[in-house]
């Protein structure tokens, strides 16, 4: 299915217009907004006919959009061979894996506005085994994975394993096991880590007294009105390592096209860096949740953008985003996954627009899809020098 907003902008208008016209396979003729009829278009036609050439040959499965604050401006789904249950569509659930980063980094965010928390507070202050090193390890490395501390993800899931059934347990128990192995090698180089999200998952806990997932679910999914949203957890009455069903959640496969097999990941062990599941439209109320204020305040992000981790002359590393250029625009994102699920949400300030890719395929080529995508509604909107057309 795909809605057409209500333009308010030449550029929105040009979107509306061009997404009417160009996706009729995706979404079924559409009648198009009087108004964005005498604009000039953008063409998506590369696009969409990469998604249908995509799904046709069951490289990919999924949902792409792109949102606005108001509503959903293009929306194209399709599912693959593999997937036996009902269509995809905005409300079919993915594992969000690493994009889940974003809504932990969001939760620090909240603590540090409210003053309950400091950027600059050393994380040995919530971890009973730290090093001696981890003094001079702030949150605000953590969250911008530049505190030089080893990624101890595997004996985390080690901790699970043994049958520990508590995430801030298991990381304390991760770290101790560790022992001088744990040490830092020094701050301020960044080398990602999905255990340094583990622990400000564990710093939160701590803070507000409460299992991080519950966290999530009142800080982040509630405020947004994320209404299918979770954050996948242990199911502590199996017999062998398994999550809580979640009905919602449609299946992910790995795999060549005709040879699909069924995925199974642990994200439950993730709790701070890859455990939320959630849908095209959670996402999209996200981002709208984002943008006016319901989760982060004008001053909280006035300090997320004050901790900050260059990574080359063109990207550089905030609380939860990768901040980069598309075409003189300026672009915040983060992907997530590869074993059964690939998921890329970004946001472009300057248009108010995010854009939404969930697949259950883990070797979708959403790379590809999105840059095209990129070229064909933003290339032709700036100029050379810059400046909008």
């Amino acid at each position: 299915m795909c809605v057409l907003a209500s333009p308010k902008t030449p550029f929105m208008r040009k979107i509306a217009l061009i997404f009417g016209l160009m996706t009729l396979w995706a979404c079924g003729a559409e009648a198009v907004d009087p108004e964005a009829a005498s604009t000039p278009a953008f063409d998506v036609s590369k696009t969409t006919a990469q998604l249908q050439d995509h799904c046709d040959a069951d490289r990919f499965s999924g949902i792409v959009m792109v949102v606005d604050r108001d509503r959903t401006v293009y929306e194209y789904s399709c599912s693959g061979s593999a997937q036996t249950a009902a269509a995809i569509n905005a409300d079919t659930v993915f594992k969000l894996f690493s994009t889940s980063k974003q809504m932990t980094a969001t939760i620090i965010l909240q603590l540090v506005d409210e003053g309950q928390l400091s950027l600059d507070t050393p994380v040995d202050t919530f971890f009973e085994a730290s090093p001696p090193g981890w003094n001079a390890v702030t949150v605000g490395d953590l969250l911008v994975h530049a505190s030089g501390i080893p990624d101890l993800t595997n004996g985390l899931l080690e901790q699970f394993e043994l049958g520990e059934t508590d995430h801030a347990k298991a990381v304390q128990a991760a770290i101790k096991k560790a022992g001088p192995l744990a040490q830092t090698k020094g701050t301020g180089n960044w080398q990602y880590s999905n255990f340094g999200y583990e622990m400000l998952a564990t710093i939160a806990s701590d803070i507000i007294g409460a299992d991080f997932g519950e966290i999530v679910a009142t800080r982040v999914f509630d405020r947004a009105g994320m209404t299918t949203a979770s954050v996948e957890s242990i199911d502590p009455e199996a017999t062998a390592l398994q999550a809580i069903d979640n009905p919602r959640l449609i299946q992910g496969y790995n795999g060549e096209p005709g040879a699909r097999t069924e995925a199974l990941s642990y994200s439950f062990v993730q709790q701070g860096a890859g455990a939320v599941h959630a849908s095209g439209n959670d996402l999209a109320a996200y981002f709208r949740a984002l943008t006016d204020g319901r989760l982060l305040t004008e001053a909280a992000r006035a300090t997320q953008r004050t901790q900050t981790m260059p990574l080359n002359d063109t990207m550089t590393v905030i609380p939860g985003w990768f901040v980069g250029d598309i075409h003189g625009l300026e672009m915040l994102s983060h992907s997530g996954g590869n074993n059964g699920y690939i998921s890329w949400f970004g946001m472009v300030p300057d248009r108010d627009l995010a854009i939404i890719m969930l697949s259950n395929y883990g070797d979708a080529p959403t790379r590809a899809i999105r840059t095209d995508l990129m070229d064909e509604l933003f290339k032709a909107d700036v100029s050379e020098d810059g400046v909008d057309q």
